[in-house]
């Protein structure tokens, strides 16, 4: 497998199931493509929220939201296993 640009490639799907894996009683509301990264926009308890999307992480969460060790876990095997992660970047095994 080759390494996928998270915000050029990551399709809708993805985003959608990636939120569920870290904010699981949230609806999908959008996202905003950035350089390196995706803003994903969603509904919690009425109100609009976002975080940010990156290869190996989620950064600038709605305060009190955090991800514990498991969630942060199967959020790195998501997205190394569709490839956006950064683990895929020069990896000498995978050629």
């Amino acid at each position: 497998m080759q390494f996928k640009n998270l915000a050029e490639e990551m399709t809708e799907k993805d985003l959608k199931e990636v939120l569920e894996i870290i904010y699981p009683d949230t609806i999908f509301s959008g996202y905003k493509r950035m350089e390196r990264e995706i803003k994903i926009f969603f509904k919690l308890h009425g109100k609009i929220r976002s975080c940010v999307l990156m290869a190996d992480q989620v950064v600038d969460m709605p305060s009190g939201m955090r991800l514990d060790n498991n969630t942060q876990y199967e959020f790195q095997k998501y997205m190394v296993a569709h490839g956006y992660s950064e683990l895929w970047l020069n990896n000498k095994y995978t050629e």
